[in-house]
C-alpha cells in the first residue's frame, strides 16, 4: 500500500471509532457503547473533547472565527464534529431540539424556552449579521438573545499524514512534515 492509501483507510477507521464511541446513530437506542457510559470512553476521547465560551453580546464574526450572535445564533469552530453539551452561565443543560419540535416549544405556554431554561436547534450554514459563516456550522439559540456559557463538543481527529523521502529502497520519515493520530495506545491498537 502506498503512504497516502494508509492515511486514508486510518483516518476513516478513526472517524468510524468516535462515531462507535460517541453512539453509533445506525444502533440506537440499543447502541453498545455510547458517550458518557464508561470512564474508558472518555479517556480514549479526551484528546478530541473541546469547550468555547461563548456570549452573545461579544461575538463579531468579522474578527472571530466562531462564537454566538446576538440573535442566539452559535456558530461552531472548523473542527467540530459532535456536540456533547452546552450550559448556560446560569449552570442550566440547554436542551437541543430537532426541527420538527422547534416550533410546538416556541408557541408553547407550558414549555416555552426562557432565558434560564433556553433551547437550541441546528441550524446549518449561511451568514451572521451580514457576513459569510459558510464554512461553518452553526445553531440557533432560543430565545433569541442574551445568552452566554459553555459549548462542549467533540473535535474531529486531525487526519494522519506520513511523510518524507525516498532514496533507493531506504524510507527517511519526516515528522516536521508528518499529521501524527491524537488517539492515546490502547485506542491506536483497535484502529490499527
Amino acid at each position: 500500500l502506498l503512504p497516502e492509501e494508509i492515511d486514508r483507510a486510518l483516518d476513516r477507521a478513526q472517524l468510524q471509532e468516535v462515531r462507535h464511541l460517541y453512539g453509533d446513530d445506525r444502533k440506537l437506542p440499543d447502541s453498545p457503547l455510547a458517550y458518557g457510559m464508561t470512564l474508558k470512553i472518555h479517556a480514549d476521547l479526551l484528546p478530541f473533547k473541546r469547550s468555547i465560551e461563548y456570549n452573545s453580546g461579544l461575538y463579531n464574526p468579522q474578527s472571530n472565527a466562531y462564537g454566538t450572535g446576538p440573535y442566539g445564533v452559535a456558530v461552531f469552530p472548523a473542527d467540530f464534529l459532535y456536540p456533547v453539551s452546552i450550559v448556560t452561565s446560569a449552570g442550566q443543560t440547554v436542551k437541543i431540539v430537532s426541527e420538527d419540535e422547534i416550533g410546538i416549544r416556541l408557541s408553547s405556554t407550558l414549555r416555552p424556552p426562557t432565558q434560564a431554561r433556553p433551547i437550541a436547534v441546528f441550524g446549518g450554514r449561511g451568514d451572521v449579521l451580514g457576513f459569510d459563516v459558510n464554512t461553518f456550522n452553526r445553531m440557533q439559540l432560543f430565545p433569541e438573545g442574551g445568552h452566554s456559557g459553555t459549548f462542549y463538543y467533540l473535535k474531529r481527529p486531525a487526519a494522519p499524514s506520513l511523510s518524507g523521502t525516498v532514496s533507493g529502497r531506504v524510507f527517511t520519515y519526516d515528522a516536521a512534515a508528518s499529521t501524527q493520530m491524537e488517539w492515546n495506545d490502547t485506542a491506536m491498537d483497535r484502529l490499527i
